[in-house]
């Protein structure tokens, strides 16, 4: 992977399969998205696709593929392509403002969303077998 200008912020491995958002050197560019498909020996950048809209997402690696937030949760079988859907259709509700945090263990993923206006944050539960 040609690195340079580029900063990584947020990597997720799932085996062999890694998928890494990141930065260029210009921030109006949006976020730039990097797989590799051999843990990490060689990269390749993603283009196209559906994919969170913030440059700074977290991202996790879950049992069925890896979930991101930014404004929602976003989650992808293989790194590629991604969905912002399949949260609300676990959780039955679609989370309001950012959600800067997440993590998850075998069974459950705990997102952490703030309100856009003042408020506490909220916490939502959804199943990792369901990215």
């Amino acid at each position: 992977m040609d690195g340079a200008g580029v900063t990584l912020v947020s990597v997720a491995t799932n085996g062999p399969h890694l998928v890494a958002f990141g930065q260029g050197a210009d921030p109006r560019d949006g976020p730039l998205l990097f797989i590799s498909e051999d843990g990490g020996r060689s990269w390749a950048p993603a283009a196209g696709g559906t994919r969170p809209r913030s440059t700074w997402p977290p991202v996790l690696a879950v049992a069925d593929g890896f979930i991101a937030t930014d404004y929602g949760v976003w989650t992808s079988r293989d790194g590629l392509t991604w969905d912002d859907s399949a949260w609300t259709r676990s959780v039955g509700e679609t989370l309001g403002g950012r959600v800067p945090s997440i993590a998850a263990n075998a069974a459950r993923v705990v997102a952490a969303a703030m309100p856009d206006g003042m408020g506490y944050p909220t916490f939502w539960i959804g199943e990792t077998s369901r990215p």
